[in-house]
Parts: structure tokens; C-alpha cells; sequence
């Protein structure tokens, strides 16, 4: 397994050689490019539709392209009388025609709530109860026509059941009386999506955990590590009926695995600069793979890693729609276009499983350390099998391939030329991987 980092950035790809969790980014064909420069929104419909709005360097005024055969080609779409710096609250499509757009007009000074049937081509202006309401600060639709919203002023929940045409309070839900005081929902700038299966939730700036079932009809509250603090941009997302995160904007995360009863708290190590975690990306489909800028985590955000050999500066925004499909904004301020545009992703993601089912497979000791440890991994080793570990900066400092009757073996670890800190030891695994912390003394 090759771990050098090299980047070679051409007009017609861009590849990020490392370990197999690294693999090569491909630039896509005519029309990505006209919002690669600075991505505001993007959604994945699925593996083959995605829509994003961006600029290009050409034209730094937002447009809005679409693709559905997974990237070979980009559509240029029409967007309303969106500008730059025009305030989009947030833009929604389900599927390759139907698409909501609610942003700022500038000329007439209020909000705007438009449609789309056809793909982009022409857009309608919809219902004025949503227009006037300018505390909107979530929004999903679970079809074409069915659709819902959350205005945290009046502390409400609305439905649409004609594609957003007309919007009423939803009947029949407990959910405006489960805040109390000053108590909100927790304003989201990227509105996550409606995923069957998985429950709705939501995290008050008081840290109380908000959980639906039934769509929105019946809500019940939980109690989390947050509870009873002033939540700095408080955000949840459920990976599953009963497994989900919680984390604020300082690095703070917890984790449930039974509906939000019982909560895992910890806190964010290796993301630097992580102080807009509002942008963080759960990875549909993994059980706790997220992204953020250029760091991605493959265990619920307990520790960060930075894609090797990434300027992270150019790289705007990712989004995903599976751990094996994703797409990813890239920009330079230089004169060469071709280092700006959007890039597919084509490898696989390496995707965390439950930590109860991995916390036997890779044991490391003592901890503090003087510098030299035991570590021993069960049996059932990949043939790609890797021991890396890196210091704080995500420079390599240990590496070592894994033969298959490795396991169940103890075997040294020696980092008695290393400086004292913090250091972490990554077992991959074939599609796995395990983290562990070091500190030596």
C-alpha cells in the first residue's frame, strides 16, 4: 500500500495518492466548472442526480447546474433572480425535476419561495405565508408534493401537501409545546434531507434533543449532554431508528446508539480549524463517516484526518451520496482554470462499524507511554491490512503492513524517537478502520 502523498493537478484530473482511503478525484466534463468556483449549495438526489449552485471564475454571479447520469455531463439550469450575496436560506431538490429555492430579493427587499417541475428550466413563485416569514430555518419534503417546515418564532411546524404551494400548521403534533422560555429549534444553514427510516430530530439552543418517528405527528424529548447550556449552533443527525450524533460549533460530540437515551460525550481531536462545524457531512449510509472541508472522520468525529496532500485552502465543499459516490468543489485564485470545477470522487471511503463490534480487534498498551508500546489485532486481517500512525499535524510517523498471521500476535510499537505529545494509531482494515490515542510521556 503506497503512502506517499503526491499531487498532480492537470486540466484533466486530480489525484491525492496515499493509503487506499486516498484515491484519485476526477474532474468532470463541460458545465461543472461553471460553479466550482465557490459552491453555496449541493445536493444529492441520488448516486446519479445531483444539483449544486456556485460561481464560476468566469462569471461571478451564482448559477446552477444539474447532472443525471453521475457526472458525465452537467446541465446549466436557470436560477430566479438570485444574486450573489442575495441570501439563499436554503435550496432542496428530491429528485431530478422538483427543487425549492427560499433566498432574499433584493429588489423588493423580502424573502422569495420558488419552484421548479422541470428540472431548473422555469420556476414559480409559491405561498406568501412562507415569503413573509423570514425565521424559516429548516425545511425537507418527503415527495414531490408533500413537504414541511419549522419557523422557530412561533416555535411551529407547517405542511405542505401540494408541493408548497399552500402551507398550514400541522394537525395534530405536541410539537410547539415542548419549549419552554427562550428555548428554539436549532437554526440549520444546510437543512438536512429527508432519508426513509430515519427519525426526524432536532437539538434546541438548550441542548434538549427533539425526536420524531411518525414524521412530525408525535414528538418525544430527550435529555443529552447539552441539556440546560447555551448550545453554540446546535445540530443532530440520525444514522439510523436508533443510532445518531449531537455536536455544537466547539468541537463537542456525543453519541447514542438507543434513541437518545444514553449519550457517549467526547471531543473532536485532530480537525483543525474546526470552528464551523454547522458545514460538518454525515456520509448517507455509514454508520458515523463524516466530512468537513478537507478533513474526514470514520468515527462519529472523534478524530480528524486531513485528505493527504489536500491544499485546503481550494477545496470548498463536499457532499456525498454514499461512501463509495461523492463530488467535491475545488478553487484556486490563480490564473489557471483548470484547477477549478467539480471533481468526483473514485474510490471508497473507508466507513466506521459499531464500536462495540470493533473494540476487540486492536488492543494498544500502556497508555501514557514512555515510548514503547505492545499492540496486538485479532485475527481475520485483510491483505491490505496497515498500522499508520501520525502526530498532530497528520505527518506520518509509523507505518506498518500487516501480513495475515499477523493476528492475535503481540507485536512492538517503538516511538521512542519521538518527540512527547499526542499521537494517534489508525488500524485499517480492508473497508474498517480503528483509531486509538496516544500520549507519550
Amino acid at each position: 500500500m503506497n503512502i506517499t502523498n503526491i499531487k498532480i493537478i492537470t486540466s484533466i484530473q486530480l489525484f491525492f495518492v496515499t493509503s487506499n482511503c486516498f484515491p484519485q478525484w476526477i474532474q468532470q466534463g463541460v458545465g461543472a466548472n461553471e460553479v466550482g468556483y465557490g459552491i453555496h449549495y449541493s445536493i444529492v438526489t441520488d448516486p446519479q442526480t445531483v444539483w449544486a449552485i456556485g460561481m464560476s471564475l468566469q462569471t461571478p454571479t451564482l448559477q446552477s447546474v444539474r447532472t443525471l447520469d453521475g457526472g458525465n455531463s452537467w446541465i446549466l439550469n436557470i436560477l430566479p433572480d438570485v444574486y450573489q450575496g442575495s441570501g439563499i436560506r436554503f435550496f432542496i431538490a428530491n429528485d431530478a425535476n422538483h427543487a425549492w429555492i427560499y433566498y432574499k430579493n433584493i429588489t423588493a427587499n423580502h424573502y422569495n419561495f420558488k419552484r421548479t417541475v422541470d428540472g431548473g428550466q422555469s420556476w414559480t413563485l409559491l405561498d406568501s405565508l412562507l415569503v413573509d416569514s423570514v425565521s424559516v430555518n429548516r425545511m425537507w419534503f418527503t415527495d414531490s408534493t408533500t413537504g414541511y417546515f419549522i419557523a422557530p418564532i412561533p416555535k411551529q411546524l407547517y405542511q405542505t401537501l401540494n408541493g408548497g404551494v399552500s402551507w398550514q400548521i400541522m394537525p395534530g403534533t405536541n410539537f410547539h409545546g415542548l419549549f419552554q422560555g427562550s428555548e428554539t429549534p436549532g437554526a440549520l444553514l444546510h437543512p438536512e434531507y429527508y432519508i426513509p427510516g430515519i427519525p426526524l430530530n432536532i437539538l434546541t439552543n438548550k441542548g434538549k434533543l427533539l425526536i420524531s418517528w411518525d414524521n412530525g405527528i408525535l414528538w418525544q424529548t430527550r435529555n443529552t449532554p447539552f441539556s440546560g447550556q447555551n448550545v453554540n449552533i446546535p445540530h443532530s443527525v440520525f444514522t439510523s431508528s436508533s443510532h445518531g450524533y449531537i455536536w455544537d460549533n466547539s468541537e463537542h460530540f456525543a453519541e447514542t446508539t438507543n434513541g437518545g437515551i444514553t449519550w457517549d460525550s467526547y471531543t473532536a481531536e485532530g480537525c483543525y480549524n474546526c470552528l464551523q462545524l454547522e458545514n460538518l457531512k454525515w456520509v448517507p449510509g455509514t454508520y458515523g463517516t463524516f466530512v468537513y472541508g478537507s478533513h474526514f472522520s470514520v468515527d462519529g468525529g472523534r478524530h480528524w484526518e486531513l485528505f493527504s496532500g489536500v491544499d485546503s485552502i481550494g477545496w470548498r465543499d463536499f457532499f456525498w451520496a454514499n461512501n463509495t459516490t461523492g463530488w467535491l468543489a475545488y478553487a484556486t485564485y490563480g490564473p489557471n482554470p483548470a484547477q477549478t470545477g467539480l471533481f468526483k470522487y473514485n474510490g471508497i471511503l473507508l466507513n466506521t462499524e459499531d464500536p462495540q463490534a470493533l473494540k476487540d480487534e486492536f488492543g494498544l498498551y500502556p497508555i501514557p507511554s514512555q515510548g514503547l508500546l505492545t499492540y496486538v489485532v485479532s485475527a481475520g486481517l485483510k491483505p491490505d491490512a496497515l498500522l499508520l500512525v501520525k502526530n498532530t499535524l497528520g505527518q506520518v510517523v509509523f507505518e506498518q503492513k500487516l501480513s495475515k498471521n499477523s493476528g492475535g500476535s503481540e507485536m512492538i510499537l517503538d516511538l521512542s524517537s519521538q518527540p512527547k505529545g499526542v499521537y494517534f494509531a489508525s488500524l485499517y482494515n480492508g473497508g474498517s478502520m480503528i483509531c486509538k490515542k496516544i500520549l507519550l510521556e
